[in-house]
């Protein structure tokens, strides 16, 4: 949307966008910042403040709202939480040797294409990898933590098939790419993760069972089970590890409260 953005309604539906990749996933507000600051220094300085000027408001009202709904505790979690988790020397290099043996293959194309993408692209891609390698530093962070840098690579190397350049710019891309795919694939197996009949008969009982007891039951490693039962909701052991570990002792406190 940033990249082909012409008007007033493409920069609002852009700088909704931004916002939204914000609410999604919170180090995205990397993305708000590296995008817009690339549209700025561009020849669509005007259509740049109307993005700015909408992901802001989004943001800031959505802000709002929830800091006052949660009782301060979404300001916590979203601007206080991991800056108060300490830094995890394994983590550095978990990063890299995620990416390479994931999507090394993929990187490859990106690289090849790389000088025929537009720079609000890169500077996005490359926000998606900072972002990344952020929470993924710190304790408590984990492999999902990658996928964004997954999706720049991603999107960079489909861009390189995609791009009006040099014939062999385009085979070089298309040949990693399927490179990339076949060794995905080789070790794919979606039907492993869709429960069969007997695990949903299971699944069936033990809510259930929790409906007869009745009460406040704590399922910590997986909340929903609590809310498809229809009782109190409670909180996810990681969220509660990761307040708990933290350097605020009032929040911890409140907390436990």
């Amino acid at each position: 949307a940033a990249r082909w953005m012409r008007g007033t309604r493409g920069a609002i539906a852009a700088g909704v966008l931004l916002a939204a990749a914000a609410l999604t996933k919170q180090t995205g507000l990397a993305e708000v910042v590296a995008v817009i600051a690339v549209l700025m220094a561009g020849p669509r300085r005007r259509l740049a403040c109307i993005a700015a000027l909408t992901a802001v408001t989004v943001l800031g009202l959505s802000t709002l709202v929830l800091a006052l709904t949660t009782g301060g505790w979404y300001l916590y979690y979203v601007f206080e939480l991991m800056a108060e988790h300490s830094l995890s020397g394994s983590g550095f290099g978990w990063f890299w040797t995620a990416i390479l043996a994931t999507m090394g293959i993929a990187a490859g194309a990106a690289l090849v294409g790389a000088r025929r993408v537009p720079p609000v692209l890169l500077a996005g891609g490359a926000a998606q990898a900072v972002e990344g390698y952020a929470a993924l530093v710190h304790h408590g962070g984990g492999l999902n933590d990658v996928l964004p840098a997954y999706l720049a690579v991603a999107l960079l190397a489909g861009l390189a098939l995609g791009s009006s350049s040099a014939w062999w710019v385009t085979s070089a891309a298309g040949a990693l790419v399927l490179a990339q795919s076949a060794f995905l694939l080789a070790g794919f197996h979606p039907a492993r993760a869709i429960p069969t009949s007997a695990d949903r008969a299971v699944g069936q009982r033990l809510i259930a069972g929790m409906q007869a007891v009745g009460g406040t039951i704590a399922a910590p490693a997986d909340p929903g089970l609590s809310v498809l039962a229809g009782l109190v909701p409670t909180a996810h052991e990681d969220a509660v590890h990761d307040v708990l570990r933290a350097t605020d002792r009032t929040a911890i406190a409140s907390f436990r409260r």
